[in-house]
């Protein structure tokens, strides 16, 4: 019996040295493929990086040639900021230094802004027709000119 135990002793010992060589193989496969798998990932996210690169690249030349400080954001943008900024500033000035009650400091913003339009819409209006002025020296259809509001409408 007691060889028996031995020889049970040997074949566990033995099993239990390949388990560990063989885990220690699995170890080193599963390291390597984690390796692979992280080079692939970097290599991957560096051709993303340079494709995204390129896209912006593409776009910024493009937006670039779009650019237009005209554009509807870009009004809003700087509208809001007037309203933000030099509205406040002005309000705070009428109420606060020249003691002017709310409403009445809203009445004198409100005339100031008031004539600033009006002055828009006269140079407006004269650039009009010195561009039909233009227009018909060079002998340009009016029809091709865009329609205005005549000076009555307006």
């Amino acid at each position: 019996e007691k060889y028996i135990l031995e020889e049970r002793n040997r074949t566990m010992q033995y099993r239990i040295s390949c388990l560990q060589q063989e885990k220690v193989d699995m170890d080193y496969k599963y390291q390597r493929m984690i390796e692979k798998q992280n080079d692939e990932l970097t290599r991957l996210r560096q051709a993303e990086e340079s494709l995204l690169s390129r896209l912006s690249q593409i776009e910024g030349d493009r937006f670039t040639n779009d650019v237009n400080s005209d554009r509807p954001t870009k009004l809003s943008e700087i509208y809001s900021e007037l309203y933000d900024n030099e509205w406040t500033d002005a309000f705070e000035e009428l109420t606060e230094d020249m003691k002017l009650s709310d409403e009445a400091a809203i009445k004198l913003l409100l005339k100031i802004l008031m004539n600033a339009f009006r002055k828009c819409k006269e140079i407006n209006w004269d650039r009009y027709e010195s561009l039909k002025s233009v227009a018909s020296t060079l002998d340009i259809k009016q029809e091709k000119l865009p329609s205005m509001m005549t000076e009555e409408e307006q």
